[in-house]
């Protein structure tokens, strides 16, 4: 049901959802008559806390075992990514547990390196045939 008012239309949406989940008739809701009663936050996030929880865990280690900013560069108001040293392809950070996370970045097999220098590193393995040893030697890191 659109309306040219996006306050009421809202106010419709909060009150249809509210009323479908307490399982009351949804039909024949006036959004005129609807108070407007702010949601408590927790209420609407408290699936993601969890997640969120545990992004910023791991978000928490890659700064304690790798670093805060690119090894390369040394740029730390961008984002950063993990790379692996040898190049071959890993399991995901986002779907490991955070056991395997933290052996995983324990085990000294990653750097930090912002977009820009990643992008340029795996250029430089696969066009070049250069390793990570290599191509560390020659930028003066480890």
């Amino acid at each position: 049901m659109p309306y040219k008012d996006k306050d009421l239309q809202r106010k419709y949406q909060k009150e249809w959802a509210r009323r479908k989940n307490k399982g009351v008739e949804t039909k024949g809701i006036n959004p005129h008559e609807v108070e407007d009663t702010p949601t408590p936050l927790g209420k609407r996030i408290t699936n993601n806390n969890y997640n969120a929880n545990r992004v910023k865990r791991k978000n928490e280690l890659k700064d304690i075992y790798l670093g805060s900013c690119c090894v390369i560069c040394h740029r730390d108001t961008i984002k950063l990514d993990s790379h692996r040293k040898d190049g071959l392809e890993h399991k995901d950070f986002k779907s490991m547990t955070n056991k395997e996370f933290e052996d995983s970045l324990k085990s000294g097999d990653y750097v930090r390196l912002c977009t820009r220098c990643h992008k340029t590193v795996h250029w430089i393995m696969k066009h070049l045939n250069m390793n990570w040893k290599i191509i560390s030697a020659n930028l003066d890191i480890d």
